[in-house]
């Protein structure tokens, strides 16, 4: 049984285009992309209080939030790979569902060197977490950026 009072901590990591700098070829158009350690944390959350979390993706290193040094006409998508998406604790087994929000979106390459920013947020229901057992829960996430 869940007491009220507990916290849970539940990471999300987002795994994006792992390396450094990738050329990518689309259309005839070079484009290259620096997107990388991108991370997402939910928190301590309190089961007791039933409240939906929506937290923002953020860049764990310079630039991680950054795709596409594309000529200026050619469109990217950044997109997520296939869910579900569960939050799972490895002790416990429970797990969490939660949703990615702004994904998937398209946007035109800025070129002249210059990268384009992106964001998206994560949701949990209070009702997601209101009966899973105290843990530390996780998931990863490959994000795509395809010209």
């Amino acid at each position: 049984m869940i007491k009220p009072h507990l916290l849970l901590a539940f990471p999300l990591v987002a795994a994006a285009l792992l390396g450094a700098v990738l050329p990518a070829y689309g259309k005839d158009n070079i484009c290259q992309f620096q997107a990388r350690g991108l991370s997402m944390s939910f928190g301590a959350l309190n089961p007791a209080s039933g409240v939906d979390v929506i937290r923002a993706v953020s860049a764990s290193t310079l630039n991680a939030n950054k795709a596409g040094d594309c000529v200026p006409s050619q469109t990217m998508v950044i997109s997520a790979d296939a869910g579900p998406r569960l939050l799972k604790d490895p002790i416990s087994g429970d797990s969490i569902a939660y949703s990615l929000n702004g994904l998937p979106q398209s946007q035109r390459g800025p070129g002249n060197n210059q990268y384009a920013s992106f964001s998206f947020s994560g949701t949990i229901l209070g009702s997601a977490y209101a009966n899973v057992s105290a843990g530390s829960y996780s998931d990863t996430v490959m994000i795509s950026v395809t010209p």
